[in-house]
């Protein structure tokens, strides 16, 4: 089924209507998971999830932050160099598969602990011909090798998945016990060692933005590199120090997602 216009995202009245619409027809005619064509890339969609449910009525996901990163990309290449594109917290692999597709980078790794959101990762990488480019760590990244609890989301909205322990920063969860599982976590600079190439950075790890990126300092200082950084307000002023310290200047923000980039 085709999408609605994305200008009714932008009149409450039309965005409340097409969303109610899609959602019968979904739930009509179509299984808890199905295969809908967006964004010129396959995905397979799950009815409940909010980002899913977003790309099968109008379209699109966090498409003004996609934008974004590509013309950080072109800001960040060096030559003819495509930059390599890192998607840590990839959950379902939106942005691995765009990046992917867009044919703007080169490498494209994408890094994400959650089982559930893993497979829909792989069926998503696989659905779009890209299993042998782009390169899938299932992993969390933090500041150290370590196993991390992980409260996994609602159903509801997958990317709400957060560590519970004491390297996170600030999360808590009412998960019950048997709805939390224990992930590997690794530094990033102990997995990918490059020096003088460009790199787009998305993160997205509820809570654990600091850990992660104390994980891969030796990678940021060792190359130019563009950051998308989901933060929470009371996050901004110590990511953001921590960055400036490895030469990293803010470069705006698209609601909780912030910028940085180390060009001169």
């Amino acid at each position: 089924m085709f999408a609605a216009p994305r200008s009714f995202q932008r009149v409450e009245p039309l965005r409340r209507l097409a969303r109610g619409m899609w959602k019968r027809y979904a739930r009509t005619l179509k299984p808890p998971f199905f295969v809908e064509k967006r964004l010129g890339a396959y995905w397979l969609l799950d009815q409940i999830n909010i980002i899913d449910r977003n790309l099968f009525c109008f379209g699109a996901w966090e498409q003004e932050q996609l934008d974004r990163l590509r013309e950080l990309a072109k800001i960040v290449a060096k030559g003819n160099q495509r930059p390599m594109f890192l998607d840590i917290g990839s959950h379902a692999g939106f942005y691995a598969v765009v990046m992917a597709k867009s044919g703007d980078f080169g490498r494209v790794a994408a890094f994400e602990p959650i089982p559930r959101h893993l497979a829909m990762l792989n069926a998503n990488l696989l659905l779009n011909e890209l299993v042998e480019r782009v390169e899938v760590f299932p992993i969390a990244l933090s500041d150290k090798k370590a196993t991390l609890r992980f409260a996994q989301g609602p159903a509801t909205n997958r990317g709400q998945a957060h560590t519970i322990d004491g390297l996170s920063t600030g999360l808590h969860s009412n998960a019950p016990q048997d709805q939390i599982i224990e992930v590997k976590a690794e530094r990033l600079d102990d997995l990918i060692s490059v020096r003088g190439i460009a790199a787009c950075i998305k993160i997205d790890v509820e809570g654990h933005e600091e850990a992660t990126l104390n994980g891969m300092l030796q990678f940021l200082k060792s190359n130019t590199c563009a950051l998308q950084v989901e933060l929470l307000p009371e996050a901004v002023a110590r990511v953001s120090e921590l960055l400036l310290s490895c030469g990293y200047r803010p470069q705006g923000n698209i609601g909780l997602d912030h910028y940085f980039h180390n060009v001169n």
